[in-house]
């Protein structure tokens, strides 16, 4: 990712991540929101749209299945969850190639 973490893009992504968080806590809520180290699978394409890559609904749908039985035969168990890191992961992975040529 340009800049790396220190990057402005990186600082968006973040944001985007902790936006996904409160918006899973319910935006318009007067109760103070636990901001945590990870948001809902399900957030997932909303995120993705926000950085600007806009998976159709079936990749939506396989984005969100990666992540929740990606440890499925290893551990046995599916995730409902997905840490900032794997996120920014999983879209370095999917999103759509930028030319690195200048």
């Amino acid at each position: 990712i340009e800049g790396q973490r220190e990057g402005k893009f990186w600082q968006e992504l973040k944001e985007y991540f902790y936006f996904a968080q409160i918006r899973s806590q319910g935006e318009n809520s007067t109760s103070s929101h636990n901001i945590g180290n990870q948001i809902s699978v399900f957030e997932i394409p909303n995120v993705m749209r926000a950085l600007g890559f806009y998976p159709t609904e079936k990749e939506a749908d396989d984005l969100i299945n990666e992540v929740r039985f990606g440890s499925y035969n290893s551990k046995g168990v599916e995730t409902d969850l997905i840490g900032f890191e794997q996120l920014v992961l999983l879209y370095v992975n999917h999103r759509t190639f930028f030319n690195t040529e200048k």
